[in-house]
């Protein structure tokens, strides 16, 4: 009889249909991850096409999130016989690098640690009298050793709002083990049991690609209406007019990947001019039928040197009868709450003596903005009109749902 441990352990299957369903109804919002699972579960899992594409923060209608604008990625060992809490390990990571930090579990494995010779003679005798085991006692010993040394090890991505508080925690992560005492603390487990395998890797992110994906070849047509601060026009990205904004923006154009319609936007966001502030995303069904042609209609936002790993996906399932939908909004946002920046003026005139007006000054010249992004697709935004060719229509469209105050969101 197998301990209860692994008894435990056989009774988890891998819930393969959570990880292959790559959009969520837009109601929901999870931070979907992949359960633990052994190495031959994984091998088969990844002939299946499950961890082809990893997950990301997943949006509601309404919701908005920022942009990270750096990505740390950690490989967390845990030496716990036990599978670990997936939640509460994210929950545990997330607070030793501080409440600003978003994570990503992408996945977890197991590993196991070679035995020594001694350990494996230990386990078919009597550690006490040097005797042989039963056959029952010594699978159990041989199991229970077996589940000592089994590691667990959690590729994880640590999402950044400032590039220098990402670079602080990389150089923390190679001087201290502050991370992995807290981690350790937060789980419940010794100092010892938590570290890093592996060196951490720093990305910082700055060109992002929307992916707008169906499962149709026929053509769901995206494009990217640029406004300023006052919701004024400014222009339109699309597959005609493919490059914009002095190359800030770029369209990809008609392309089929896979055997489906896929198109894709580039935006260099340190490259967008400082008069745009808004940037709308619209899907259109070029295609005969409406978008209920399309099954889960999303937009997948990426990075370039990562194009594997979604930062941020939605999907709409309401624009079923409708020939076309405005899907997201990218808007840019002080970097600085004015919270604050409050406490930063203080500390400057109470140190420093600085006069009142040199910290408008300094302010206004160091003033830093951040992109978020948010899922719209509501029936507000919906449209009965085809956008492709016809993006006065689009416009229409934004500047009623403006007018009537559709933009009120939640931040995530």
């Amino acid at each position: 009889q197998l301990p209860p441990q692994m008894q435990q352990q056989q009774q988890q299957p891998l819930d393969a249909s959570m990880n292959m369903n790559m959009t969520m109804n837009m109601n929901m919002l999870s931070m979907a991850m992949p359960p633990a699972s052994s190495p031959q579960a994984r091998a088969a899992a990844t002939s299946n096409g499950i961890f082809n594409r990893k997950r990301g923060q997943v949006l509601s209608q309404s919701e908005s999130a920022t942009v990270p604008k750096a990505n740390l990625y950690l490989n967390v060992s845990l030496s716990s016989a036990a599978a670990p809490d997936v939640a509460a390990l994210q929950k545990s990571i997330q607070s030793a690098y501080g409440p600003k930090a978003r994570v990503q579990i992408d996945e977890v494995e197991e590993e196991e640690e070679e035995q020594g010779e001694e350990q494996k003679a230990g386990s078919s005798t009597n550690n006490w009298l040097g005797l042989p085991l039963s056959a029952p006692a010594a699978a159990a010993a041989s199991a229970a050793a077996a589940a000592s040394a089994a590691k667990r090890v959690a590729k994880c991505r640590v999402m950044f709002d400032s590039i220098q508080e990402a670079r602080q925690a990389q150089a923390l992560n190679r001087t201290s083990r502050a991370a992995q005492t807290s981690i350790a603390q937060n789980m419940g487990l010794g100092l010892d049991a938590v570290d890093f395998s592996g060196e951490d890797r720093l990305d910082e992110v700055d060109c992002i690609t929307l992916k707008l994906d169906s499962d149709s070849r026929s053509i769901l047509c995206g494009a990217c209406l640029l406004y300023d601060d006052r919701n004024q026009f400014q222009g339109v990205i699309n597959f005609q007019n493919r490059f914009g904004m002095c190359g800030s923006v770029v369209h990809s154009g008609d392309t089929i990947v896979d055997g489906k319609s896929v198109h894709t936007i580039d935006v260099a966001q340190s490259k967008v001019p400082e008069t745009v502030t808004q940037m709308y995303f619209t899907i259109c069904s070029c295609a005969p039928h409406t978008l209920e042609g399309f099954r889960n209609p999303s937009i997948m936002l990426y990075t370039k040197s990562d194009p594997d790993a979604n930062l941020l996906e939605y999907s709409i399932n309401q624009a079923a009868k409708s020939k076309s939908s405005v899907l997201a909004r990218m808007y840019r946002t002080p970097a600085r709450s004015d919270s604050e920046t409050a406490i930063a003026a203080r500390t400057l005139r109470k140190a420093f003596r600085v006069p009142l007006l040199a910290l408008d000054l300094i302010f206004a010249t160091a003033a830093e903005t951040q992109w978020e992004i948010q899922g719209l697709g509501g029936k507000d935004w919906h449209s009965e009109t085809g956008f492709c060719s016809n993006y006065p229509a689009a416009e229409a469209v934004i500047s009623d749902a403006i007018r009537r105050g559709c933009l009120e969101k939640q931040t995530v």
